[in-house]
């Protein structure tokens, strides 16, 4: 017994068949729930020396920073200028053969202490001899900024045993260091700079 198919009904069929398998490649997912991220720590006591707990995760705890600069009087306020490395730092002249500048230091994420103090040396490069040292750390006053996380040590006297028309243009290390009550050491910065006379 012999079958006889219609090719229209082979037409169908085929077209049928390709129809279901575009639609079957279509068909979609929804997405599962995004996975669940267990909390690193509840308190700083969870996480390794050197990290704090910021929102539940482990955060490495920024460097403190210190510049070193000086406060520039304008009208009725002052602004705070950095000395870069090698830059001119002004050098006023003073009585009786002696000089000095002001040096003023920005502090950022340095634990505040009303105990803290300043110590310095002052070095002139060319014949390695010390202009200026203290020798115990002097106490200092904090004065906040904006920036909750930033205060700075402003005029910070330094004498020089020297007129200013002698050191005048010489190139010098300054480095200096915050220290807590017991000789502990804060934060340190040494940098180099010219000594400019003031006009």
């Amino acid at each position: 017994m012999m079958f006889h198919v219609s090719w229209r009904v082979v037409g169908v069929m085929a077209f049928l068949f390709v129809g279901w398998g575009g639609l079957s490649g279509c068909v979609t997912t929804e997405p599962g729930p995004d996975p669940v991220v267990e909390p690193q720590c509840t308190t700083v006591d969870d996480c390794e020396a050197g990290f704090e707990c910021v929102e539940e995760i482990c955060t490495e705890i920024p460097e403190p920073q210190v510049t070193l600069g000086f406060l520039e009087v304008e009208g009725n306020g002052a602004t705070y200028r950095v000395v870069e490395e090698g830059g001119e730092i002004r050098l006023i002249p003073g009585f009786q053969g002696v000089s000095h500048i002001f040096v003023t230091l920005e502090f950022r994420r340095v634990p505040f202490t009303a105990t803290a103090g300043v110590t310095w040396t002052v070095t002139r490069i060319s014949d390695n001899s010390l202009l200026s040292r203290t020798e115990i750390p002097l106490p200092v006053s904090f004065i906040s900024t904006p920036d909750p996380e930033v205060f700075q040590v402003t005029d910070i006297f330094v004498l020089f045993p020297g007129p200013a028309s002698v050191l005048g243009g010489s190139e010098v290390e300054l480095a200096f260091t915050l220290t807590e009550a017991d000789g502990g050491e804060l934060v340190s910065i040494t940098q180099n700079a010219v000594l400019t006379v003031m006009e």
